[in-house]
């Protein structure tokens, strides 16, 4: 987001873009390695999910849904930029709402397991 940050306002939406091109491609560049990333975790959870016994594949349900969706936004935002468009605010909103939801969950989730076997020790602070 901070390529897009540096792209003169006045000058967009006065038409001239040609100052705004390499802060447009850096910044398509930077989410197509986002959508990389959330795909990875996508296929990683999937697999892990499918080493899991059965009854427990719905406590990943949350976790592939989250990154499908990031997978799917990163795409669509590189789909504008590559057009030399920007995202549209609920696309980027959309986006910053699903990583935070699933830093709290992941937290929330490692804090509940603390203690269990496999997990981390609850005596250590």
């Amino acid at each position: 987001m901070a390529c897009l940050e540096d792209i003169d306002a006045d000058a967009w939406f006065a038409n001239s873009r040609a100052e705004a091109r390499p802060h447009i491609d850096k910044a398509a560049v930077l989410f197509e390695e986002a959508r990389e990333k959330f795909t990875t975790a996508f296929m990683a959870c999937t697999d892990y999910r499918d080493w899991l016994p059965s009854e427990q594949h719905n406590e990943l349900a949350p976790d592939l849904d989250t990154y499908r969706q990031l997978a799917e936004i990163m795409e669509q935002i590189v789909a504008s930029l590559r057009e030399y468009e920007l995202p549209t605010l609920r696309q980027i909103h959309s986006a910053d709402e699903l990583m935070r939801t699933e830093m709290i969950v992941g937290e929330r989730r490692a804090v509940a397991m603390r203690g269990t076997p496999g997990h981390f020790p609850l005596d250590v602070p």
